[in-house]
């Protein structure tokens, strides 16, 4: 039955032979053209190596960036609008803005940096270091001087280790801190520049886009509507629409 299937398969393919002779053993078919994975003579060749170059993309535009990136963006200008030269959007120049910045202070919250002693002292405060100085207070009444001397050393050592931890943790995160600075493009001189987000003053005209962190009480002047979080300040759980319709009880802007 094979053999009688196998000419007429050959006729309807246009060959005056059958495809297959049962007589003769299958040849693999010889590789005669060249190509990427065999050589002249067939045989599988050497994988050509590719390289392939990576550039880095451009920084995002965001206004919190690490400190090395920024310091080599600072008074850069800025890839944003820089709008009309008239009414509110003129800005300020760089003489008005340092005067002003020397009148209303820099743009930032001071912080109080707590004394080491005091944190060390505040290690004996709390309810396990009262319990603990009570026993040793009731171990020397009875002059148990074994007890008030273990006791003591307890407490001590709580106490280091509490400071040790906390002063650790509160230089890692001053380390944080300096590694990181916040910027935003200004208007000065009637060209937006990246400046740091302290050095803003009362009156200056400042772009953002979304991402962005609000470095300031700003007023709304012109362009696309936006939603702000403000869930920090008023603790609303939705983005608040800007601008939005004034309301009799809110000022404007």
């Amino acid at each position: 039955w094979l053999k009688r299937w196998l000419p007429v398969t050959g006729a309807m393919k246009g060959r005056d032979e059958p495809l297959l002779d049962p007589e003769s053993p299958a040849e693999p078919p010889e590789v005669t053209r060249d190509s990427p994975f065999t050589g002249g003579d067939g045989r599988p060749s050497e994988p050509e190596r590719i390289q392939i170059m990576i550039q880095a993309a451009p920084p995002a535009p965001a206004n919190l960036a690490p400190t090395s990136l920024s310091q080599s963006l600072l008074h850069s200008l800025a890839d944003a609008p820089s709008g009309s030269s008239e009414g509110p959007l003129q800005g300020l120049t760089s003489e008005q803005a340092q005067q002003r910045l020397l009148e209303h202070g820099r743009n930032e919250i001071p912080e109080n940096v707590e004394a080491w002693y005091v944190m060390l002292g505040k290690q004996f405060v709390g309810m396990m270091p009262f319990m603990l100085i009570i026993a040793a207070v009731l171990s020397g009444v009875t002059e148990d001087w074994t007890d008030f001397a273990v006791i003591t050393l307890m407490l001590i050592v709580n106490a280091l280790i509490g400071f040790h931890e906390e002063f650790k943790a509160r230089q890692s995160l001053d380390a944080l801190k300096a590694q990181m600075t916040a910027t935003v493009p200004v208007k000065r001189d009637g060209e937006m520049v990246i400046i740091p987000v302290a050095e803003l003053v009362p009156g200056d005209v400042i772009f953002l886009r979304g991402g962005n962190i609000v470095p300031a009480d700003c007023e709304f002047l012109e362009g696309d509507e936006m939603l702000v979080d403000t869930a920090a300040l008023t603790g609303e759980p939705l983005p608040r629409k800007v601008p939005r319709p004034e309301r009799p009880d809110e000022p404007q802007g």
